[in-house]
């Protein structure tokens, strides 16, 4: 019987997460049918034997540091060329786009988003850039995102990102960094702009009072600005909440109403100067009480 779902992960130095993440989705879909398209960017080699019955094809991508130097977005340029490619091995009707430390914990969420996509009529099912990121907040991304490819077909798909805003428009210079809203797009962008009529979304949870990237003169400058000019105006639904506790640092994403993902959001958690370490050792902990808590359901499906 072929698959249901083939994942496909792009990944460069998360190759412990991704091996976590691998048995999370075994945990939380233990009735589903799927396999894995993993493509390794990095220059390690990592040890894949403790991954236990889970169907999965690895292959060797190109180093970051050879391609680096073509893409204007560097690395998420590796990253659209290694989804591209696991795209063209998929051989199945859905695919799903999952970063190695994007932890999905809705429970049997393979047979659930599959089942309302079809049900539905939805094409793509993908998480938004979360608020945090207001200079790149577009819809889709390729942290996460499901495709029924019988409504988009996967010869059409590109994870290249989209060069439209790839000009600055003329804004005062006083103005700062806001010169510089959206001028580049990510991973996924192309593919908003050619499908967004097919698409849903999960919605982000945001401490909108806690981002580390706007101060409390720009929250006071939005106030007066117009929507354009604003760090703080994002163009989709987001749950705005204080959030406390280990996860804090993490950004996390639902759907329907209930909690769905949690994003580590590694690279970005970096560039943001914070300390990984708390996060990474407690996230393994997070993830199985959160599976205990929904152990029940899970079993009683």
């Amino acid at each position: 019987m072929a698959e249901n779902l083939t994942l496909i992960t792009s990944f460069f130095r998360d190759g412990p997460h991704l091996m976590r993440n691998m048995a999370n989705v075994r945990n939380f879909n233990p009735t589903g049918n799927y396999e894995w398209i993993v493509v390794d960017n990095s220059s390690s080699e990592w040890d894949f034997g403790s991954v236990k019955d889970i169907k999965f094809t690895l292959y060797k991508g190109i180093n970051e540091k050879i391609l680096k130097p073509l893409f204007l977005k560097g690395v998420s340029g590796v990253n659209a060329v290694s989804v591209d490619f696991g795209i063209t091995k998929s051989h199945t009707r859905f695919i799903c786009v999952l970063d190695p430390d994007f932890f999905v914990v809705y429970p049997n969420w393979i047979d659930t988003v599959i089942g309302y996509m079809r049900e539905a009529g939805v094409g793509i099912l993908s998480a938004p850039y979360h608020p945090t990121w207001y200079d790149k907040a577009h819809l889709a991304t390729g942290h996460f995102m499901v495709i029924d490819t019988q409504y988009v077909p996967k010869e059409l798909l590109s994870f290249a990102p989209s060069l439209r805003d790839l000009q600055i428009p003329e804004r005062p210079n006083w103005l700062g960094k806001r010169r510089n809203i959206k001028r580049f797009r990510d991973c996924g962008s192309q593919i908003e702009e050619l499908f967004g009529y097919e698409m849903e979304y999960l919605i982000p949870l945001y401490d909108n009072s806690a981002n580390p990237r706007i101060s409390k003169f720009d929250r006071a400058l939005d106030r007066i600005l117009p929507k354009h000019y604003r760090l703080t105006n994002i163009d989709y639904p987001v749950i705005n909440a204080r959030v406390l506790g280990p996860i804090s640092d993490a950004e996390t994403y639902y759907w329907r109403g209930y909690p769905f993902a949690i994003h580590l959001r590694r690279f970005g958690q970096l560039m943001l100067g914070k300390d990984l370490k708390p996060i990474d050792n407690s996230i393994e902990n997070i993830l199985t009480q959160i599976y205990i808590g929904y152990r029940d359901i899970l079993e009683a499906q």
